[in-house]
């Protein structure tokens, strides 16, 4: 049995994540882990929210859904003079990695960008967040939220 469709979402935007010229490997995939300042400047990507609409119903009790998320990606800096700079860049490197798209079992998702603000709570850490938001979409059965269908 395969990870939960959000599971292999991160793990798939981590990989295309990985090697920015700017955070290089420094990838988090745990929105509760502690960023430590030797991995700054790093990206944190997590799926925030979902909203399921129901489609006609297969049988069985089985019905096809709609699966709409809402993942954030955080451009995560040291807390310097240059912050806003610095998260631009990490910005602009992130949306041009998931811009050809994401693959996912070997179905290609392309995340819509559709939001991005400054976090200005850094949880007591001298570090400067700009969170980006992503839509992704796909269909999958209720009985079966490991697997993707379109």
């Amino acid at each position: 049995m395969a990870n939960h469709i959000h599971r292999q979402i991160r793990e798939a935007v981590a990989t295309a994540l990985t090697g920015l010229a700017t955070t290089g490997t420094h990838v988090i995939v745990n929105r509760l882990y502690a960023i430590q300042p030797e991995q700054l400047p790093a990206v944190v990507i997590a799926i925030d929210s979902e909203a399921i609409e129901g489609k006609q119903p297969c049988g069985n009790g089985m019905r096809m859904q709609k699966r709409t998320m809402q993942l954030v990606i955080e451009c995560c800096v040291a807390g310097t003079t240059d912050i806003d700079d610095s998260t631009d860049q990490i910005s602009k490197e992130v949306e041009i990695a998931l811009a050809s798209g994401i693959v996912v079992a070997g179905k290609t998702l392309y995340p819509i960008h559709n939001a991005s603000a400054y976090e200005d709570d850094s949880g007591g850490v001298d570090v400067a967040i700009k969170r980006l938001n992503y839509e992704i979409a796909v269909h999958a059965m209720n009985t079966t939220p490991d697997t993707i269908l379109t």
